[in-house]
């Protein structure tokens, strides 16, 4: 597997913040540089994406009755 599916298995798999911030810390590496911008923008769309979506999930975690 390469470089791109590493990451975006990453993104896939996170079921956490720390999962999340954990794939995302990938987006950091000299890896992600050498990939072409079509990939490095697909995966940056995933990170955003999956970030709003933990964010809403919080979100309405808390606004929740209990």
């Amino acid at each position: 597997m390469g470089y791109f599916e590493d990451c975006k298995a990453a993104f896939l798999r996170a079921k956490s913040e720390e999962d999340l911030n954990t794939a995302s810390l990938m987006l950091e590496d000299v890896g992600f540089n050498a990939l072409p911008a079509k990939q490095q923008a697909e995966l940056t769309q995933l990170e955003d994406q999956l970030w709003s979506q933990f964010e809403d999930e919080e979100v309405s975690q808390w606004a929740a009755p209990v």
